[in-house]
């Protein structure tokens, strides 16, 4: 009797332990910049890990990372852009973001601010939006020499990608946008 219940416990044991250690699968571009996920009748969902920039005002930096929904059926109609900003000032205001390149563009209007923290004698911002998917999947058509415009209260702020970004997005015209 004791024997049976000391199987069975390790029996239980091993099925808990395993199931923690599932990870969800992600597309596979040399490395893991997209994470997908099954989403029942929506389809996949497609996680593009973060994005860095850097302007050529000292400090000041955006991680941006992108989510998404696709069904062969139903081509979505927006993308959730999620990005932070890394600077010496709090930026409680975005006015609009621009993403483009030399072929396309994609803006979003309405951004809302998440949060901010202290981040080694610097501010994170952190903010959200939707762009469009047509646009988005447009700007990554056009290659990797993507630049981010930044519009506040103040001017313009100008970001680029740094040379790990733009080796990202050449692997995923080539897995990921050439498939949907």
């Amino acid at each position: 009797m004791i024997a049976k219940r000391i199987v069975l416990l390790v029996l239980v044991m091993s099925m808990f332990t395993g199931c923690l250690s599932i990870k969800p699968a992600s597309i596979r571009t040399g490395k893991t910049d997209v994470a997908s996920f099954y989403a029942g009748e929506e389809g996949t969902q497609y996680f593009i890990k973060p994005a860095r920039f850097s302007s050529a005002e000292k400090h000041k930096q955006i991680s941006i990372d992108f989510t998404f929904r696709y069904k062969p059926t139903a081509i979505p109609d927006s993308v959730i852009m999620n990005f932070s900003m890394v600077a010496p000032a709090i930026y409680h205001r975005i006015d609009r973001l621009v993403i483009s390149n030399t072929g396309a563009s994609a803006e979003a209007c309405s951004v809302e601010l998440l949060f901010h923290e202290n981040h080694k004698k610097q501010f994170v911002s952190r903010f959200t939006s939707k762009i469009s998917f047509t646009d988005f999947k447009a700007v990554f058509a056009y290659g990797d020499d993507w630049v981010l415009n930044v519009y506040t209260t103040e001017q313009p702020v100008l970001y680029q990608p740094d040379k790990k970004t733009r080796k990202t997005f050449i692997r995923l015209q080539d897995s990921l946008f050439r498939f949907i």
